[in-house]
């Protein structure tokens, strides 16, 4: 169970940019095979820590049906942070949660977003079967057809993964 008492930070996220100072720490990332180093201010540390630790009570909300709740944090993640908008799961969360609460051009900005960025094949699935209940919605059962069969497509799915992009088509 989630006490909130053990979620109460001393600062807010969005208080921190406004206290960076100088640039006196690094920040070293290895991608595809380079190091790149970067100074920035120790602030912006305690700034991913924060994010990072909102993300995660965002995730739990998302788990236990907070879709609400979950979708405010997620927001505000991507407010503070433009790395986060390439973070394939944060997006995918986001625009299932939207289209759990019925906000249909925001569900099929974001699953488009995630089904574009996604590495993980389910990842990639979930988000065109989204993008299929967003076309299912407005009432066009050939797009969501279209978008289960690209699912199907994708390399890489557990079997059970598979069962239920079958339970789709064959709606």
């Amino acid at each position: 169970r989630l006490d909130p008492a053990w979620w109460q930070f001393p600062i807010e996220a969005e208080q921190v940019p406004a206290r960076y100072r100088r640039h006196r720490g690094l920040a070293a990332t290895y991608v595809n095979g380079v190091f790149t180093v970067e100074h920035e201010p120790y602030e912006r540390r305690l700034l991913k820590a924060l994010i990072k630790s909102r993300s995660l009570l965002a995730d739990w909300h998302f788990r236990r049906g907070g879709t609400e709740v979950a979708v405010k944090l997620y927001e505000s993640i991507l407010a503070l942070d433009p790395e986060s908008h390439r973070n394939e799961r944060m997006v995918h969360s986001l625009g299932l949660g939207y289209l759990a609460l019925g906000k249909d051009e925001k569900a099929e900005i974001a699953l488009r977003t995630s089904a574009e960025i996604a590495q993980n094949p389910w990842t990639k699935a979930s988000s065109l079967l989204g993008l299929g209940d967003v076309a299912r919605r407005r009432g066009d059962r050939a797009k969501a057809r279209a978008y289960a069969e690209d699912a199907s497509r994708i390399p890489g799915l557990t079997p059970e993964q598979r069962r239920e992009i079958d339970r789709r088509l064959a709606e």
